[in-house]
């Protein structure tokens, strides 16, 4: 625990981009087809039974060797195996012996992804985000959030909180629908409905650290010019849905040494005024996904379960990946002083690609009339549909509602998971790719002035795709030199990712 309180500060408050150091690929010699994984690790087979190794493996060729279990779709212990063929796996991911996660209540994928997806379709299949959050509305989901993206492994666990977007004919049981629509295992810890009364019509938005902000009025900048020269001031005026993404010669001109895009806002600021508030509303763009998929993980092929389930349980790799991070990634709000130097104020971590995430960042007023804003990232990795500001920012209170019911998709309570979830612990719902569930809050009477924000908090493990086992082992270092070659990487393959990415996800059985 006080390893992830480390972890969790330096992603939270260290004020800087986000960088790779170097990725290096050595491939083995032709001579020598073996590849050894010593992190224990889970199969999930096409049959829908699952094989533990939990003293790792050997994969020569197509077959994975080592010392495992078989257990059946009830997760019963069926007999012991030396060997599985790997054209009988769906996917491959690490698990950690160190963390008491017990067996999912909801059955996990099991027989879901395998028997219904096969390998063809597992393999093709890039949608990830973690938890997608849902509600009702009129009979359709509508998306609400996507949960701790960013918590790859269990020493990232950290505690997000994103606004709800919801309409005032709210019943006073509120329902949402969490759904693992990913080829990913998610260990839920924490669910929390967070209530904030204000007065009408004001916007409330959580800060960087999970606090809300209530913004009374919401004013456009009188200027933005991205790194291009581009005028994108009516692009981020209006919460419309046509978002601001990096121009095509900016992201070509890209370097390892330089690899950022940056706009420029010019904010009016009102009379003795002394902070105002930067209200964004945004989404990663599919770069991070390249980035994960393409470079950290399948560009190490069957090396990443070690890297994913040792190297990162480990204090010294875990903080040098934490570090880079914040180094690089993200987004960097920037304020220019009276001598015009740009001085930082904020930092947003990666938010996902799936659901606009609404943010606010304080500002301190440095100059009378006009407030420079700088916002800075890696080129591309953003989408923002709107960056508006408010004068007179307060910080309300909140009303903290726990969960008060967890329901399976055929609306049976399930008390075990409610258990789970109700306080961030060593307890934690376990789900797979297809798995959902209904969380439920006594949300009290809708009303006109009260905001909701959902807090959770968690963590996730990517399933190794066959594809990406095959390929020859390497290793992966943070640098600049490896979130550039993401960069390249996403220049060829963006219209075939924007393309595939929503079409392969897991449906909610």
């Amino acid at each position: 625990m006080r390893v992830r309180i480390v972890l969790v500060l330096v992603l939270a408050t260290a004020a800087t981009a986000c960088v790779f150091r170097s990725v290096q690929t050595r491939p083995v010699e032709s001579t020598d087809p073996r590849t050894v994984v010593t992190a224990p690790a889970k199969a999930h087979l096409l049959d829908g039974t699952i094989v533990t190794f939990p003293t790792g493996f050997r994969l020569v060729r197509d077959t994975v060797f080592g010392a495992g279990t078989q257990y059946g779709l009830n997760l019963e212990p069926l007999r012991r195996v030396s060997f599985i063929p790997l054209d009988s796996v769906a996917g491959m991911e690490s698990y950690h012996d160190k963390v008491n996660v017990p067996a999912t209540v909801l059955g996990s994928l099991l027989a879901t992804a395998g028997a219904t997806m096969g390998t063809a379709a597992l393999a093709v299949a890039i949608f990830g985000s973690c938890p997608t959050i849902y509600i009702d509305s009129a009979g359709t989901s509508v998306l609400q959030a996507e949960a701790f993206s960013h918590s790859i492994v269990p020493l990232f666990e950290a505690r997000d909180v994103d606004r709800l977007s919801i309409t005032n004919d709210l019943k006073p049981m509120l329902r949402l629908e969490v759904k693992n629509e990913a080829a990913e295992t998610h260990y839920i810890n924490h669910l929390e409905l967070l209530a904030v009364d204000h007065p009408p019509g004001e916007w409330i938005a959580p800060d960087v650290g999970g606090m809300p902000i209530a913004a009374p009025a919401l004013s456009p900048a009188s200027h933005a010019v991205d790194r291009a020269g581009r005028d994108v001031l009516n692009v981020l005026t209006h919460l419309d849905g046509e978002a601001f993404a990096t121009d095509s010669s900016t992201l070509a001109n890209a370097n390892a040494d330089d690899p950022r895009d940056y706009i420029d806002l010019v904010f009016p600021v009102p009379a003795a005024a002394d902070s105002v508030a930067l209200v964004l509303t945004l989404r990663n763009s599919l770069l991070t996904t390249v980035l994960l998929y393409d470079v950290m993980l399948s560009g190490q092929g069957a090396r990443a379960l070690d890297w994913i389930g040792r190297d990162l349980e480990e204090i010294g790799p875990a903080l040098e990946l934490g570090r880079w991070f914040v180094e690089e990634m993200g987004l960097r709000v920037r304020v220019a002083d009276a001598s015009g130097a740009w001085r930082e104020v904020g930092w947003i971590r990666d938010a996902g690609p799936i659901a606009w995430s609404h943010r606010a960042v304080m500002l301190p007023v440095t100059r009378p009339d006009t407030l420079q804003v700088r916002l800075v990232f890696v080129a591309d990795a953003w989408r923002i549909d709107r960056a508006v500001f408010a004068a007179e920012p307060w910080r309300p209170g909140i009303e903290s509602i726990p969960p008060a019911r967890i329901v399976a998709p055929d609306r049976e309570p399930i008390p075990e998971a409610l258990t789970a979830v109700r306080t961030a612990d060593d307890r934690y719902l376990q789900t797979g790719p297809g798995d959902s569930f209904f969380v439920e809050f006594d949300a009290g009477r809708a009303q006109d002035d009260r905001t909701y924000l959902l807090a959770t908090q968690g963590y996730y493990v990517e399933w190794m795709r066959p594809d990406w086992l095959r390929r020859p082992p390497g290793t992966f270092t943070p640098s600049n030199e490896a979130l550039f070659a993401a960069m390249r990487r996403w220049q060829v393959v963006q219209r075939e990712y924007e393309q595939r990415f929503f079409a392969t996800r897991f449906g909610a059985r």
